[in-house]
């Protein structure tokens, strides 16, 4: 018995042929790489965000304002605050 599935998917305009039945892997390959580098460019994009939020939290908690607050430093941090 043999078995034929056929299935339509719609295939992005910027990859099809012409008649819009076939792709072409090396526009498939290309698309593929320029969303790789977008995502890498977000996740490094991501990754300073958090470096620089890091870095304020760590200044205000090492600011003598956070007395003021009533933040106990040694449970934010886990060690005393030194002056």
């Amino acid at each position: 018995m043999d078995w034929t599935v056929t299935y339509r998917v719609d295939v992005p305009e910027l990859v099809a042929s012409k008649d819009r039945k076939s792709m072409s892997p090396m526009d498939v390959v290309a698309v593929l790489a320029k969303v790789v580098q977008e995502q890498q460019r977000l996740a490094e994009d991501q990754q300073k965000t958090i470096a620089e939020l890091q870095k304020q939290i760590d200044e205000l908690i090492h600011s003598p304002q956070c007395c003021h607050f009533g933040i106990d430093i040694k449970q934010v941090t886990g060690t005393k605050r030194s002056m």
